[in-house]
C-alpha cells in the first residue's frame, strides 16, 4: 500500500471443520487486515509475530501496537485497566 503500510490477507480452515472439501461450499474462511509501522520504539513483539495467551491459551498475530492504552475511557473502566500492574501505560 505505502512504505509503512502493507495490506495482508490469510485463508484458514476454521478449527473443527471438515476436511473433505465437499463438506462445506467453501471450507475456508478469509480475514484481511492492514498493518502500519510503528515508530521507533521498543516492543515486546514484533508486527507479524504471531503468539499464544499465557492465560487463556487463544492465538494470534501482532498487527499493530500503542504505547498506551488509547481506548474510550468507558472501555478502559469496563476493562479494568487501571488494575492492571502498568495501568494506561499498558501497550
Amino acid at each position: 500500500v505505502s512504505p509503512r503500510k502493507w495490506r495482508c490477507r490469510v485463508r484458514v480452515r476454521p478449527a473443527g471443520s471438515s476436511s473433505a472439501p465437499f463438506a462445506v461450499a467453501d471450507p475456508f474462511v478469509d480475514y484481511s487486515w492492514e498493518l502500519s509501522q510503528q515508530g521507533e520504539q521498543a516492543a515486546t513483539f514484533s508486527i507479524g509475530q504471531t503468539l499464544r495467551h499465557r492465560k487463556y491459551e487463544y492465538r494470534g498475530v501482532i498487527v499493530g501496537f500503542d504505547l498506551e492504552c488509547t481506548q474510550s475511557e468507558e472501555w478502559m473502566q469496563m476493562m479494568n485497566v487501571e488494575g492492571l500492574t502498568r495501568r494506561r501505560m499498558q501497550p
